[in-house]
């Protein structure tokens, strides 16, 4: 059985869609043949069974390209795949899926997002079925879902082979882009209590930058946050990391934190969880995940004084136990082989 995929950007070092590569290389064990079509292709490095095609985005040509360049590659390919896998990006599903369904192809949709707009109406309309992370992350339930979580590629994060150094100043880290969504001044307005309360000294990191304009207002109103409460020593913007690094960036840190509002379960929290970091989270959709730990790790959404005093507590004990555990759950249940294991299964 051969394999069409549809997504954004192909680049292994990319810092939002990196991991997307060794979802590739994982697809690449489970079919004869994978054909991949992209908006944008970077640095690639994949088996011989991968054949990767760009709509043209890298070399800045225009949308109207990028739509000609679509049905060219679907047309040219049509009997080098079987069924179609759909990433994040329903507008493809949208655009392919009646010539897919005349062409017999079997279609496969993973969506995990709490936005419904068109796009996604009509990509429901022609998917086979559809996979997504947790009830919370697709917001049309019907009989084509299937909830299989995520894919992390654990063995690159599990440093399994040395002992976490103990820091000379404890490092809280968030990774992810400089958004409102992300809820990045909660971790600043935490900042200023834990200066006041927290006995160690603590270094803040962002790991990520804006992408779009209000983005960039929202990184200058943190700017802002942060002068006016003198924290400009002790919170460091980062910028952007290939996601090769991503796995390092995790392990040195003492703690993450994520602020993000419930809605499915935020990829960058199991990653630091399985590079055995424990991460302090408000998205309700962790809750049975921490299990025994959800007192230690969890806050309540918005709220910067519950988020600081839950840091403090773990810069200020040994958390090796809540990690060891978190990072067990995450290899067990969310491995990017089993994930893609299971979307091969549903797909034949």
């Amino acid at each position: 059985m051969n394999l069409l995929i549809l997504t954004q950007k192909v680049d292994r070092n990319d810092d939002v869609l990196g991991f997307f590569h060794r979802w590739i290389e994982a697809f690449a064990k489970n079919y004869g043949h994978i054909t991949v079509i992209c908006l944008e292709k970077g640095e690639v490095s994949l088996p011989q069974n991968v054949s990767v095609f760009s709509l043209g985005k890298e070399t800045k040509v225009s949308r109207l390209a990028y739509v000609f360049n679509f049905y060219k590659y679907s047309w040219q390919q049509r009997k080098k795949y079987d069924a179609v896998f759909v990433h994040m990006n329903p507008v493809y599903a949208a655009l392919g899926g009646l010539f897919w369904k005349l062409q017999h192809k079997k279609i496969a949709l993973w969506y995990s997002h709490k936005q419904v707009d068109l796009k996604l109406r009509f990509a429901v309309r022609f998917a086979d079925v559809i996979f997504t992370s947790t009830p919370q992350s697709f917001g049309l339930p019907g009989p084509k879902v299937r909830f299989v979580g995520h894919g992390i590629d654990t063995e690159l994060f599990a440093f399994k082979e040395k002992e976490k150094e103990e820091k000379a100043i404890p490092s809280i880290v968030h990774v992810g882009r400089i958004s409102r969504i992300k809820n990045c001044h909660i971790l600043i307005e935490a900042a200023v209590l834990l200066k006041k309360k927290c006995a160690k000294p603590f270094l803040i990191e962002f790991i990520g930058t804006p992408i779009t304009d209000d983005d960039v207002l929202y990184k200058s109103e943190l700017d802002m946050l942060i002068a006016s409460h003198s924290l400009g020593p002790m919170i460091r913007f980062n910028g952007r990391a290939a996601n090769r690094n991503i796995p390092a960036a995790y392990y040195a840190a003492s703690v993450t934190a994520n602020m993000a509002p419930t809605g499915g379960m935020d990829k960058a929290v199991l990653e630091s969880f399985a590079a055995g970091t424990p991460v302090v989270v408000c998205n309700e959709s962790f809750a049975s995940f921490l299990g025994p730990y959800k007192g230690e790790l969890m806050f309540a959404c918005g709220d910067p004084e519950e988020l600081a005093q839950k840091l403090c507590a773990l810069l200020s004990e040994d958390p090796r136990e809540i990690a060891d555990y978190c990072q067990r759950k995450v290899r067990e249940a969310f491995s990017v082989d089993a994930l893609i294991a299971k979307i091969t299964q549903t797909l034949r």
